[in-house]
């Protein structure tokens, strides 16, 4: 009985911390690929259907191989090599193990087979932050026959994300997916009778997720979902899957929401005036913390005049964004008023002689730059706390100028966004 060898590629990103900034977030992980059998002729490789789906960071994967044993009798073990970090490099950035390799299971003819796991006792040539680790199974052939070989697994995609202490917001990278085609070139002859891929990627696109590049060529995208359809193809010739996506308005709301400041550190919301309508529509200020895109405070006229104060209590603060203009819909958006300049006014707890009085102008947006599933791009940031403390009594914005609305001459913000946390008491 003959005994090969077989390898699924996988390779690992190390990650660095920086003074004053670095990785908040990443992956180990820069590709997985397919089965690669060495030396032996006589088991190919007939069909391979190849499922990816992107999930936000992450990938679910699931590969199905027709594999035909041309010649005797024969035992086949192979593995799936994971390079990763080191547990001493690992527990300088990260207290928790990463889950960017998850559910990783091969089916033979649907049974579920016994995988162990081991280090690989040869250093690599990153000495001291990597290291090798094998997931191994064994696959047998009776003479003659065809199998079904399916192969599963969750990743993280590769990322890495990174915030400074001058900046509150994060800044996300494109998130790439690679998947190594050339290892089953192995297999037979190397060439494959059919291979059909398909990545489907449109659950990104609701939150104006896009791709930036797709590999190989000769692919065909329908709704979000991007599909290769190949006959006779030489792997070992191919080039390697890729997908590179920008998912950073997604990830940026998230964020934002993730650090809004809870409504029990905001005392009040108050303005000098609110529109009153006559129709007992509701423009108060508190519309601003709803959550509620549909929804505004407005003032009549507004340039000059009007004002909004937030009280704030055991606060610190480190961003002051708003969703300008009344974003009801496409006609609210444009017959209202919205800001153009705004100066603001900061009482901060540190030291109370000190107020802060600053004027910013907002850019001019349209209607269709909003998503309201991924607001954060459309959010105009008016204070940014920099590195100072942070903690305040009370910020009041000042309506200095306006973009004029088509129809009337009332001035609007849907939605208030401060960023930022709970302080304690003895700070």
């Amino acid at each position: 009985m003959k005994r090969l060898l077989g390898i699924i590629v996988l390779l690992a990103l190390p990650a660095f911390v920086f003074a004053n900034g670095g990785p908040i977030d990443g992956s180990e992980i820069f590709s997985t690929g397919n089965v690669q059998l060495l030396e032996n002729k006589d088991i190919s490789l007939v069909e391979e259907d190849l499922k990816v789906k992107i999930v936000g960071d992450h990938a679910q994967v699931d590969v199905k191989y027709l594999l035909s044993n041309n010649g005797d009798t024969t035992k086949v073990t192979y593995g799936f090599p994971v390079i990763k970090m080191t547990e001493a490099a690992m527990q300088d950035i990260s207290s928790t193990p990463l889950d960017n390799l998850t559910a990783f299971s091969i089916k033979d003819n649907g049974r579920l087979l016994k995988i162990r796991k081991h280090k690989d006792p040869k250093p690599l040539k990153e000495e001291g932050y990597k290291e090798l680790w094998w997931h191994v199974a064994e696959l047998s052939f009776s003479k003659g026959e065809r199998k079904r070989l399916q192969v599963s697994y969750r990743i993280k995609n590769f990322l890495e994300d990174t915030a400074t202490s001058k900046d509150f917001r994060p800044s996300f990278s494109d998130r790439t997916f690679e998947y190594l085609l050339k290892p089953s070139g192995a297999w037979g002859t190397g060439i494959v009778k059919k291979l059909v891929i398909s990545v489907d990627a449109s659950s990104i696109l609701p939150r104006s997720g896009k791709t930036t590049q797709i590999k190989p060529a000769g692919y065909k995208v329908k709704n979000g979902i991007i599909t290769w359809r190949l006959e006779n193809v030489n792997l070992r010739n191919m080039e390697d899957l890729k997908l590179v996506y920008d998912y950073s308005a997604a990830k940026a709301t998230d964020d934002l929401l993730k650090h809004r400041l809870p409504k029990a550190n905001i005392k009040r919301v108050t303005a000098s005036t609110s529109l009153m309508d006559g129709s007992g529509n509701d423009y108060s200020p508190e519309n601003l913390l709803d959550g509620d895109l549909s929804t505004a405070w407005c003032v009549k006229g507004g340039k000059g005049r009007a004002r909004l104060t937030i009280g704030l209590n055991n606060a610190r603060i480190f961003g002051v964004g708003i969703v300008n203009g009344y974003t009801k819909n496409e006609k609210t958006y444009t017959a209202n008023s919205r800001l153009r300049r705004v100066s603001y006014l900061i009482d901060w707890v540190v030291d109370k002689s000190v107020l802060k009085d600053s004027q910013v102008e907002l850019p001019k947006r349209t209607f269709d730059q909003l998503n309201p599933k991924a607001v954060a791009p459309f959010v105009d940031w008016i204070v940014e706390t920099g590195d100072i403390d942070g903690r305040a009594k009370s910020i009041t914005l000042f309506i200095d100028d306006i973009y004029p609305g088509t129809t009337f001459n009332d001035t609007c913000i849907s939605e208030l966004y401060l960023y930022g946390m709970p302080a304690t008491r003895h700070e």
